[in-house]
């Protein structure tokens, strides 16, 4: 078995674990947003509490060498990259808490930083979709192998 983890898997530790910093600091500050409706403050806490669940359950299972299959991360990443173009729609529905308003002079550095989540997401899907030494890795902890 091959104990070495591949990067692409410590990379998505790491966004495993802001994730999880992310979710619990905005559930977190729910309390003191405590005069929005409560449609609003249910749905922004169910949605940080499934996110921050999620990502400790993959790190859990990463560090446990519990994990057999890429679909598992693809698919987290998938969700990673889709759930901000969710909550914001459930935000502009009225559903969710909308995100902090920015001044147009931090317009252009906001959006540039959002591109860059989104390529860096991008690329940790395909490199986890083509990594061979993830496969080894992965196949090498099954059981079943």
């Amino acid at each position: 078995m091959n104990n070495k983890r591949p990067f692409i898997l410590k990379a998505v530790l790491v966004v495993a674990g802001l994730v999880t910093l992310s979710n619990a600091l905005e559930f977190a500050a729910l309390p003191v947003l405590r005069d929005r409706p409560a449609v609003e403050l249910t749905v922004s806490g169910v949605i940080s509490v499934i996110m921050a669940a999620l990502s400790i359950w993959l790190i859990v299972k990463v560090l446990r060498t519990q994990l057999h299959r890429k679909l598992w991360i693809s698919l987290y990443l998938w969700l990673v990259l889709l759930i901000y173009p969710i909550s914001r729609g459930l935000a502009s529905a009225g559903f969710n808490i909308s995100g902090p308003e920015i001044p147009d002079e931090q317009l252009f550095g906001a959006a540039i930083a959002e591109l860059l989540r989104y390529v860096v997401l991008i690329v940790c899907i395909v490199w986890v979709g083509v990594s061979r030494k993830l496969n080894t890795y992965l196949s090498g902890t099954s059981s079943d192998a």
